[in-house]
């Protein structure tokens, strides 16, 4: 049996991003030290989400949070995708990284030492999506300072 609630949707707002809800996924992981990444999970998961073969992850908004006060120097999360599931927050190698804003020096989210805050001191930030993840390949984050961060991206699977 289904029920029709009225005035429902089908779409998620997420930070003022509108996306359909349909073959909506979401992959998060977290990072809190210094030269280090995470490749991205479904929630449920223990392991990292692969894209399927033929298909594509086009990556439609993505979400960070993480700690700020007035006299931080800034937080980056750098993004990206490679062919290994290296696990989360760990030294381990990624191979054949492409980095999705340029190289592994850009920086996603770079507050730049800019007084901002949020409840409790945990800062989040939405940007929409501007890339595409390969058939085949894990997404991953990493950071080149210590400070814990938290993303989420959100996104549709699509024939490639």
């Amino acid at each position: 049996m289904s029920v029709l609630i009225p005035g429902a949707r089908e779409i998620v707002d997420i930070g003022g991003i509108v996306i359909p809800v349909s073959n909506l996924h979401v992959i998060g992981g977290y990072t809190a030290t210094s030269g280090r990444n995470t490749t991205l999970r479904i929630p449920t998961s223990s392991s990292g989400y692969q894209v399927p073969a033929s298909m594509k992850f086009k990556v439609m908004a993505i979400q960070a949070s993480f700690p700020f006060s007035a006299t931080s120097l800034g937080v980056d999360i750098q993004l990206g995708y490679a062919d290994n599931d290296i696990g989360e927050d760990t030294t381990t190698a990624l191979t054949n990284p492409v980095y999705t804003f340029g190289s592994q020096n850009t920086q996603l989210f770079n507050a730049g030492g800019n007084s901002i805050s949020g409840p409790n001191n945990i800062y989040t930030r939405v940007i929409g999506g501007t890339f595409e993840v390969p058939a085949t390949k894990y997404t991953f984050i990493g950071s080149t300072i210590t400070q814990a961060k938290i993303v989420y991206i959100f996104g549709k699977v699509v024939s490639a």
